[in-house]
């Protein structure tokens, strides 16, 4: 019969060459005429199945391998490509025992043992994985892929150390092994280690400066080392590929802000936003970036479509500050008000609102802030350990940590994260006397009758943050969202400042919110020494005063956080 007939090895031979060749098309061609007259040849089946994958029609190659499979069930090619071609369809827990089937037939089929490695990965089994890339490896013991795809299980499983070793080792198989030095690039970013991974970022790079994510890579290793400048360059020839993802964009966007230039920043936060399909984290930092610009209702507007967490009172907020109709604006800060409690941002605006128009506050965060300021000295505390202001001053002048960019700031740094989750003695001495202060703070208003005091938070975290200023130097008006009570600590203090140079000043004016000439705005100015400490709700405007002496003005601020 037609259909039992036995195709002649030649021919197979022949229509691999043409595979070879890349002369697809005549290979199905030849091919479905072949199976014409041999139905039952699993050969054709799965030549067509690999010629098919090749030219991107996933979905006949299958059919093909399966057919070819069917025929025959016992052909490991057929056998090993049906298990890729349900791999690459994300079938891993099928494709898991085709695998092994191919084992069964050839215990030495290495690259089903890799493949089979993968697949126990894709679903998390980590364990049967590493179990199986061992086998791999014992096979074939120079193959620098299978070292790699190890380390990256392990670094999957979490065995940092182990990863990082097996990485190293198919270095030394291939010293030219650009996808190696990415991973491990990418790893020792992830541990902070930025100077090993610039290392080998740059080794990578050196190899394929075209490296899918490498230059994206380097623009975040140079971000952390404070490199803006080299950051924008990586990251902007990471956007030479055909299809930048969108955290390349925000990226760049972060390290324009980084360097002050607003106008950058905003532009590749929205192509961000129209690359990663309305991300909210996003719309929130572009509604930043355009309230620092001054485009108050634009940002109101990316607050809104963000909805992130506190996008109302960011929205009301800018809002406020475009002197938007007052009857809508009414409308809207009376039903926040009423939805949100405690919010610090509406606390300041009802405190605003009273002044200038005459309002009753009636949001009973804190209504009057300036009884609840207090001034004092802790200058004997302090002095109960041996040089601890001393040390503090120290830590700050030789500690080469990041500063965050502060555009209220002038002729000054503030620094980066939270001092009081560092492993230093010091800042744990700072910390138990600050919690104490709290305490007592709040023991002093016990008795009032307000939510800041009567709500505030059961559990005192605190976080912050060395402000210094030089000559001419001062902090712009701004409050504390995040913070509920906010203080600061005075370690080193300008000499023989002439009225009011270099104090706090509160108030409840924002610099760009209705200003109403006939009002005269409450103000109260501290004038301070080392060894005193300020303690203030959130909510109340504050700024320092210019100063100009040849001796830095430093302070520790801090918020209790809610």
């Amino acid at each position: 019969m037609n259909n039992q007939k036995i195709i002649d090895k030649k021919k197979i031979t022949y229509l691999i060459s043409l595979v070879n060749q890349k002369k697809f098309n005549q290979v199905i061609n030849e091919g479905l005429d072949l199976l014409n007259q041999y139905p039952s040849s699993y050969d054709l089946y799965n030549i067509l199945g690999v010629t098919h994958n090749l030219i991107g029609k996933k979905d006949e190659a299958g059919l093909y391998f399966s057919k070819s499979y069917k025929i025959n069930p016992n052909e490991i090619n057929t056998i090993n490509n049906l298990a890729n071609f349900y791999f690459e369809s994300g079938k891993y827990i099928e494709a898991i025992p085709l695998y092994n089937e191919a084992i069964n037939l050839n215990n030495r089929f290495y690259q089903a043992y890799m493949n089979l490695g993968q697949a126990y990965e894709k679903i998390g089994d980590f364990t049967s994985a590493l179990k199986t890339y061992d086998k791999a490896i014992e096979l074939n013991p120079t193959d620098h892929n299978l070292f790699l795809l190890s380390g990256i299980c392990y670094y999957n499983q979490g065995n940092i150390e182990f990863a990082i070793n097996q990485i190293r080792e198919a270095i030394k198989l291939n010293s030219n092994f650009d996808k190696a030095y990415f991973n491990l690039a990418a790893i020792e970013l992830k541990n902070n280690n930025l100077s090993e991974a610039l290392i080998n970022i740059n080794k990578c790079l050196k190899i394929t400066p075209t490296f899918q994510n490498a230059n994206f890579i380097s623009g975040i290793i140079h971000k952390g080392l404070g490199q803006m400048k080299k950051a924008i360059i990586f990251l902007n020839k990471e956007l030479n590929n055909l299809s930048p993802e969108a955290n390349t964009y925000f990226e760049l966007s972060e390290c324009y802000y980084l360097i002050g230039d607003l106008n950058n920043s905003a532009a590749f936060l929205k192509k961000a936003v129209t690359k990663s399909n309305k991300n909210n984290i996003f719309y929130d930092k572009l509604g930043n970036r355009e309230k620092a610009l001054g485009n108050y209702k634009k940002a109101a507007e990316y607050y809104v479509l963000g909805k992130n967490s506190g996008w109302e009172e960011k929205e009301i907020d800018s809002l406020y500050l475009s002197h938007a109709d007052n009857d809508f604006l009414e409308k809207k800060l009376e039903n926040y008000s009423k939805e949100i409690s405690n919010s610090r941002i509406i606390a300041s605006i009802f405190s605003h609102n009273e002044v200038v128009f005459k309002k009753s506050n009636t949001y009973n965060f804190c209504k009057k802030p300036f009884d609840y300021i207090y001034h004092g000295s802790i200058i004997n505390q302090l002095n109960q350990y041996d040089n601890l202001i001393d040390n503090l001053i120290l830590h700050e002048s030789s500690t080469r940590s990041e500063n965050v960019i502060q555009p209220l700031l002038v002729e000054g740094n503030q620094s980066a994260g939270d001092l009081f989750s560092q492993d230093n003695e010091s800042f744990k001495i700072l910390k138990n006397i600050i919690i104490d202060e709290i305490n007592k703070y709040f023991i002093r208003f016990k008795e009032k009758d307000c939510s800041f005091i009567t709500e505030r938070p059961k559990e005192i975290k605190i976080k912050g943050w060395f402000v210094k200023m030089q000559s001419g130097g001062y902090l712009k008006n701004h409050i504390h969202p995040d913070g509920w009570l906010s203080g600061s600590i005075y370690l080193e203090m300008p000499k023989e400042l002439n009225s009011h140079e270099g104090a706090i000043e509160f108030n409840l004016h924002n610099d760009n919110y209705f200003l109403n000439n006939k009002v005269k705005f409450p103000n109260k100015a501290y004038n301070l020494s080392v060894g005193d400490i300020i303690l203030f709700p959130s909510s109340i405007f504050h700024k320092t005063k210019p100063f100009i002496s040849d001796h830095k003005r430093l302070c520790i601020a801090f918020d209790l956080q809610n």
